[in-house]
């Protein structure tokens, strides 16, 4: 794929929407100020661990993140993922700086020598790799491992690791060899988690058979077996000085451990699935846990108490819309609720709760005041985005809200239904105004013209209609598309429609005849979303090919293709200036695009 033609760290910007699947590894920087998290949902974030707010979301990986690790200096981090690959990342940019291949299966675990020269991968391919971290070249291959290796971790000056997996065997390595010194047996399941104290005297890990084991590093002898969790052990992290261990579970539960007595000192409870990654930040201050809730959480080291917990929507992210100024989103998921969003920080402003099913489309007023959101439950919900409180639940609908609009004037929205109708909704009374029928098929999206005259819809039955919303009349039938139409929008003078499709294209249609004058190809997947800009000059477009492109309407032409996002793009805007752009993804990421900065174009597929 074509890459961005000299690369600015501001453009694009994502914002986090939280990660919208489970929380596989964190890591924390040597200074204490920020973490990172690496999900299942393909994506790395950048955390400011004092006031919780995403910095940046790394996007690249094609498959589940599974570790993450960040260098001694915290300029830099380095990832193990389900597609066999190792990315090296710019952690002021964001920027993915190489991709490290080799691995014939996927990447479960990476840790960084001390001296940050190179990295140590373990993978279900039964091996380990050594990489110069400047470089990214492969310096060893290590094998012995019979199955998949699930944990590796480095002594403090770099000559011994430890790694663990399915086996329910450790294997102590000499870095300098690649020879293997020692296998350390006693655990009755798979070994999931290793850790080496700073001293070097001992390790520590983590088993599927509920225990974490110490073992003495020099002669490989089980020193102590810590028993208190319920269910296996997934990761353990070691205190500077040695005396304490912390461990997370599929319990849903971590615990601090005395190391001299074995005692647990404390369980930490809070999370509602498994533990997958503990991390102990530097001053021994705070621990960072990663769960499967699709959440991390801050605890305080000493007692124990979780300070903060960091998440976003639990699921994917089907709807956003924008205020007029650019200065906010509100987001609709999959997860029943609506989020209100801070586009300067991406902090979450509140969640917005009241539909009983997921949230399929939202809109918001001109002033930012207001907004409406339709749901599976069949209803709207005004909501008043100053107080998240819901005014009005407006029904009708026998079937999912799929879309919605309101009109300039803030006066009535139009909603399109799978019940093939449409409906327009006094907003003062929540009095249906009107019901529009026609359709053959649900009615996926609707748009309404700036004067608030007519409205066009786009349905699963392939056609676009265009409505007087005086009259309820059906105007016209617009035919051409070979596949469901999602998305439609009319250009600002109303003499222009954009329609968006299954079929891979988008159709220009003139309002006043029907006609179809242009047919704009390039996508290689559904068009999910589709937007004018203000003149009327050029059109924006998202799609499940994971990209958006930049349309030429005057002559159909693609100008830009922008590439960053991991998942389908189901919502794009355009500001009024026309500068700049916003996505929203599937996986629950929200870009924000600089559309003056050069982009080349893709051929087209």
């Amino acid at each position: 794929m074509t890459e961005l033609a000299a690369p600015d760290p501001n453009v694009p910007r994502a914002i986090s929407l939280g990660h919208a699947d489970a929380i596989r590894s964190v890591a924390v920087s040597k200074d204490g100020k920020f973490a990172l998290s690496g999900s299942a949902d393909k994506t790395l974030r950048k955390w400011d661990i004092e006031t919780g707010q995403c910095l940046e979301v790394l996007e690249g990986h094609a498959g589940e993140v599974n570790s993450v690790a960040i260098t001694p200096n915290g300029r830099f981090a380095l990832s193990g993922s389900d597609d066999k690959t190792v990315r090296k990342w710019d952690l002021e940019t964001g920027q993915c700086l190489q991709v490290l291949a080799g691995h014939t299966a996927w990447v479960q675990t990476i840790a960084i020598s001390q001296d940050g020269r190179f990295a140590l991968s373990g993978s279900a391919d039964n091996t380990l790799r050594m990489w110069d971290q400047e470089t990214g070249e492969c310096l060893k291959v290590l094998e012995g491992h019979a199955e998949a290796v699930y944990s590796v971790a480095i002594s403090q000056d770099g000559k011994i690791a430890i790694s663990g997996g399915p086996e329910n065997t450790l294997r102590k390595w000499d870095l300098e060899s690649g020879q293997c010194l020692q296998v350390l047996e006693g655990h009755l399941s798979g070994v999931l988690s290793v850790a080496i104290s700073q001293d070097g005297n001992f390790v520590f890990s983590a088993s599927q058979d509920t225990t974490l084991r110490r073992w003495d590093l020099e002669t490989g002898q089980c020193l102590q077996v810590l028993e208190g969790h319920t269910e296996a052990v997934i990761s353990v992290a070691i205190s500077q000085d040695g005396k304490f261990a912390f461990s997370g579970s599929d319990d849903s539960t971590l615990r601090k451990w005395d190391l001299e007595t074995g005692q647990c000192l404390n369980v930490l409870e809070g999370h509602t699935g498994a533990v997958y990654s503990v991390v102990i930040g530097q001053d021994e201050k705070f621990v960072l846990s990663g769960s499967d809730d699709n959440t991390f959480r801050k605890w305080d080291f000493e007692t124990g108490d979780c300070l903060s917990f960091l998440e976003g929507h639990s699921s994917a992210i089907y709807a956003v819309a924008f205020d007029q100024d650019e200065k906010s989103a509100i987001s609709g998921s999959p997860d029943k609720t609506l989020r209100k969003w801070d586009l300067e920080t991406g902090k979450c402003l509140g969640e917005l709760e009241g539909h009983t099913s997921a949230v399929y489309c939202v809109a918001m007023s001109q002033d930012g005041k207001i907004a409406i959101s339709g749901s599976q439950d069949g209803t709207l919900r005004k909501w008043d985005l100053e107080t998240g409180e819901s005014l009005a639940v407006l029904e009708g609908h026998a079937g999912i809200v799929c879309s919605v609009a309101i009109s300039f004037d803030a006066k009535f929205a139009l909603s399109g239904s799978a019940d093939k109708t449409l409906r327009t909704s006094d907003l003062a009374t929540g009095e249906c105004l009107n019901v529009f029928e026609g359709h053959s098929h649900a009615v996926w999206t609707v748009a309404i013209s700036q004067d608030g005259k007519f409205a066009v819809s786009g349905s699963l039955d392939s056609t676009i209609r265009k409505w007087d919303l005086e009259t309820g009349e059906c105007l016209n039938v617009l035919e051409g598309h070979k596949g469901f139409v999602r998305s439609v929008a009319i250009s600002r003078d109303g003499k222009l429609a954009l329609s968006a499709s299954d079929d891979k294209t988008l159709r220009k249609w003139d309002l006043e005849t029907g006609q179809c004058l242009d047919v704009l190809k390039g996508h290689a997947g559904t068009v999910w979303s589709v937007a004018f800009s203000q003149d009327g000059k050029f059109a924006l477009s998202g799609s499940s090919d994971n990209t958006l492109r930049k349309w030429d309407l005057e002559t159909g032409e693609c100008l830009s293709v922008l590439e960053g996002h991991s998942s389908f793009i189901r919502s794009v805007a355009i500001s009024e200036d026309g500068n700049t752009a916003y996505s929203a993804a599937g996986n629950g990421v929200l870009r924000i695009w600089n559309l003056n900065f050069t982009i080349s174009p893709l051929p087209e597929q």
